[in-house]
């Protein structure tokens, strides 16, 4: 539960639960950076290798010597030599620290599950070759280390699965199930995380729902154009088609064909905005989140028993939830909206943020113009124009600063997030 990233200058910051020391990076300028489990790794401008956090298991303790890469895994961490070879360290008691001999291009420190459908699954690494093929090591408990044959462009490893990016642009998982966990269309990058699979691909009780068909219309994702809800995820193809994969309990994941201009994953249910402005959602409607309000939009989101959109004047009207605040918020206009469980907040089109909780009605927000708003469950973050970010709301291990502190989350700059 905790992000890092680098400044301008190459100086480290982190941020979030720093119950190890994780967050609390040393001083100095870092060329790559890595958030683990409880700990973080970096490379400084000289190659060493430098880790800072929990310790239990020696994956804080990078051996001497230049490395051009690093990955900060659950209890070990790996980096490539500078001659291509892996080294690994820490947490060894399924081998996912015995690096295979031989030159990798990538390599990727994986999470040991501690929790979910496999609770007691340990770590495994995964490296791709210099000719491009992948090949992963330690515990192979649900299948995750038998890596598929051919080429791939970027590899990695998460807690019981592992996926590559092939060089066509589409990606492959694999783990025991017997179902691959491949969504289209294609891709051109995706975001690596440490995050447990259970959270991010699978449908908990439900099983992990039905994957879209294979792509082979070399269709990218557009980027910026990717939404993730609670256990499943959609994308908007370039084509305007919406794709969604992952839980499937409700439908959530059963997206509607036909041509969309925005996509929004909630909790376990989706919207999309047709491109006549007409809103259309799918999945849970016990609180009829999925009972669009009729007329043109230019922006919607979905939330947890609620749904938001803008109208073309620039109102906000929300549907659902009976415990959200907002019904209709009146001008000054609004350009965009984003809802969570009994919370919304707005983005008004001088840069003023316009936020509603449950039965607390309007609340406090930042007085400074941002472009872009976001909204989770009790916090919300806006982007500054100068591209930094500032979050207020509850601070659950310190995922958004207080805002009653007036800390924003550190640079660098941002251009755009996903919600």
């Amino acid at each position: 539960l905790h992000s890092c990233g680098l400044r301008t200058d190459g100086t480290a910051e982190c941020w979030g639960n720093n119950n190890h020391g994780q967050t609390s990076a040393p001083d100095g300028a870092f060329t790559t950076i890595s958030a683990g489990d409880l700990h973080s790794c970096g490379l400084r401008t000289d190659g060493t290798a430098e880790c800072w956090g929990n310790n239990n298991h020696g994956q804080t303790s990078a051996p001497d010597g230049a490395f051009t890469t690093i990955s900060a895994g659950d209890l070990h961490s790996c980096g490539l030599r500078t001659d291509g070879t892996a080294e690994c360290w820490g947490n060894n008691e399924a081998g996912q620290a015995d690096a295979p001999s031989g030159k990798f291009t990538a390599v990727s420190a994986g999470d040991g599950t501690e929790g979910g459908v496999f609770a007691g699954v340990s770590g495994h690494s995964c490296g791709l070759r210099v000719e491009g093929t992948v090949e992963c090591w330690g515990s192979s408990d649900a299948g995750q280390v038998i890596s598929p044959e051919g080429e791939f462009a970027t590899i990695s490893a998460g807690g019981s699965h592992s996926c590559g990016l092939r060089a066509n642009g589409t990606v492959e998982c694999w783990n025991a199930f017997p179902a691959p966990f491949v969504p289209s269309p294609d891709f051109v990058r995706w975001v690596d995380s440490n995050t447990r699979w259970i959270n991010v691909r699978d449908g908990g009780s439900e099983g992990p729902g039905e994957m879209p068909a294979a792509n082979t219309d070399s269709e990218n994702v557009q980027i910026g154009r990717l939404s993730a809800g609670h256990r499943h995820a959609c994308a908007l193809g370039a084509n305007g088609s919406i794709k969604c994969w992952g839980s499937n309990n409700y439908g959530q994941s059963d997206a509607p064909a036909g041509a969309f201009t925005a996509v929004s994953a909630g909790s376990e249910h989706s919207c999309g905005l047709r491109t006549d402005g007409a809103i259309i959602c799918w999945g849970d409607n016990e609180h009829g989140q999925s009972d669009t309000a009729g007329g043109a939009f230019t922006a919607v989101s979905a939330g947890s028993e609620e749904s938001c959109g803008v109208r073309i004047d620039g109102t906000i009207t929300c549907w659902g939830g009976s415990r959200l605040a907002i019904r209709r918020v009146d001008p000054p206009a609004f350009v965009a909206v984003s809802t969570a469980r009994y919370y919304a907040c707005g983005l008004r089109t001088n840069g003023a943020i316009d936020c509603r909780e449950g039965s607390l009605g309007k609340i406090e927000t930042p007085m400074e113009p941002f472009i872009e708003i976001a909204t989770a469950n009790g916090f919300s973050c806006g982007l500054r124009s100068d591209g930094t970010v500032i979050c207020w709301g509850l601070n659950y291990s310190e995922v958004a600063d207080l805002y009653l502190d007036l800390d924003p989350v550190p640079p660098p700059r941002f251009v755009h997030w996903a919600e």
